[in-house]
């Protein structure tokens, strides 16, 4: 990369898109279905695929424990949450085929850093 101190940031930036004032969107995943095996590829080159399997489209959530040394904890404060409700993770897709089940709703992420993702659903 060199060394780009003498360069404004906001000339960096817009190297990064292309002359554009505003990031350049990652290309929508490529979904291929072959008798319950989904394979994923996505156009933009460096971009990471990520997939959630759920039983609906509305994101699914799952209760982790609070684990943490922070103010609350070292204080027992005896009012501190114990655990949150969050959403499911993403799994990092690897190029093997993903298995659905009939009436699953894959959710595919697909993004590049300093661009904007894109999420696609498909309900199998």
């Amino acid at each position: 990369m060199g060394d780009r101190s003498d360069q404004h940031e906001i000339e960096m930036v817009q190297q990064w898109w292309n002359g554009n004032d505003t990031a350049p969107v990652t290309a929508e995943a490529k979904i291929t279905l072959k008798q319950g095996q989904a394979s994923l590829s996505c156009e933009t080159p460096g971009a990471s695929i990520g997939y959630r399997i759920q039983k609906t489209a509305v994101l699914d959530s799952v209760v982790h424990p609070i684990q943490s040394w922070d103010f609350y904890t070292i204080m027992a404060k005896p009012n501190a949450p114990k655990e949150m409700k969050v959403p499911k993770p993403w799994k990092v897709y690897t190029g093997h085929p993903i298995s659905l089940n009939k009436g699953e709703v894959l959710i595919v992420n697909t993004h590049r850093i300093g661009y904007e993702s894109s999420i696609i659903y498909l309900k199998y």
